[in-house]
């Protein structure tokens, strides 16, 4: 499975026209849960950027390497990834016995 070798492309005139967000203010100021999750040899990341971004409310307080895997976790490091997936979903799971009425 590759991406579409178009993806690049428009992804990168994108960011050159100006387009898109600034997840740096998104991840300080983010009040729900956020998980990140990556590979620990993956070369398509910046280890050392998502080390050092400021974040408000990450999960475990820091980014979740799984190890050994690349850029595809899905495909080659599937049963990791879901019980981390599981692990994060069950830490913020709704309880219907404690809502308020």
């Amino acid at each position: 499975m590759r991406t579409d070798g178009k993806s690049r492309e428009k992804m990168v005139a994108s960011v050159l026209a100006g387009n898109g967000i600034d997840e740096t203010q998104i991840v300080s100021q983010l009040t729900c849960p956020l998980a990140i999750v990556a590979g620990s040899d993956d070369t398509a990341i910046g280890h050392d950027y998502l080390s050092k971004l400021k974040y408000r409310n990450l999960w475990r307080g820091a980014v979740q390497y799984i190890k050994p895997a690349e850029h595809a976790l899905p495909i080659h490091q599937s049963e990791p990834l879901h019980i981390l997936i599981d692990s994060f979903l069950k830490a913020f799971q709704y309880d219907e016995t404690r809502a308020e009425p």
